[in-house]
């Protein structure tokens, strides 16, 4: 089985903190807000992990190209993995679009889709949630480009 879903990073650090006076409520997002950054992930029941992150919006042209990369990448790895593996998806209405159900078929694409709101069976779930457990800003990640080595 693989498990390919999309999420939204809106938001460069998920915690969130508070303070506030007996009575009142204040919550404080302490990240920098994301424009239109979204990741695509795949994990297998083996184990192996796929990602991609992109600017803009999740959609059926974007879940495509990811499959279709996923998918060639699982080809030069074995041919056969069609006849070993299923593709589970959620119920996101652009994978169950005329233009995804088209290339599931054309490419013989084995898929299940899952069940309304059925997140909690959706092992790719994790992945984002360690994902959004941290802060993403460059400057607290300690990522650097080529230029600052």
């Amino acid at each position: 089985m693989i498990n390919v879903d999309e999420s939204a990073l809106n938001c460069s650090n998920y915690q969130r903190r508070s303070w506030s006076p007996s009575g009142s409520h204040h919550v404080e997002v302490i990240g920098k807000r994301l424009q239109g950054t979204h990741m695509v992930a795949a994990i297998s029941s083996k184990g192996r992990s796929w990602f991609s992150i992109g600017s803009g919006n999740n959609n059926s042209d974007t879940f495509l190209l990811y499959l279709m990369r996923l998918c060639k990448q699982l080809d030069d790895e074995a041919v056969d993995w069609r006849e070993k593996v299923v593709v589970l998806l959620d119920n996101a209405a652009y994978h169950r679009s005329k233009q995804c159900i088209e290339a599931f078929s054309s490419c013989a694409i084995p898929v299940f889709l899952q069940g309304p709101y059925s997140f909690r069976s959706a092992p790719v779930e994790m992945v984002f949630a360690q994902v959004k457990r941290r802060n993403l800003l460059p400057t607290a990640t300690g990522a650097s480009s080529r230029n600052s080595l």
